[in-house]
């Protein structure tokens, strides 16, 4: 399982867990269909929404803020929008 599916039932975990405190979670669907990433989705039960990005165009233009350079990377947000925080790879 590419690294990205693998740690989403775990984001999925922590977005269950966190999310009546504020905390949301957003995904980022880079290099597959919108049919194969809903698909995962359900498969594993994941609730939070995510996008399609094939092109990158979303990580692109989030690298202007916090350099993403590898997948998986996960970036936290604080409440003021603010980059508090990142995970790269795996």
């Amino acid at each position: 399982m590419p690294p990205c599916r693998d740690e989403a039932p775990t984001l999925e975990v922590l977005s269950q867990q966190y999310g009546s405190r504020g905390v949301a979670f957003l995904g980022d669907d880079v290099a597959d269909t919108p049919a194969n990433a809903l698909a995962f989705n359900r498969s594993v039960g994941i609730t939070y929404p995510s996008v399609n990005d094939p092109g990158y165009v979303i990580v692109q233009d989030f690298s202007q803020t916090a350099p993403v350079s590898d997948t998986p990377t996960t970036v936290v947000v604080d409440r003021t929008g603010h980059v508090a925080g990142m995970v790269l790879g795996k």
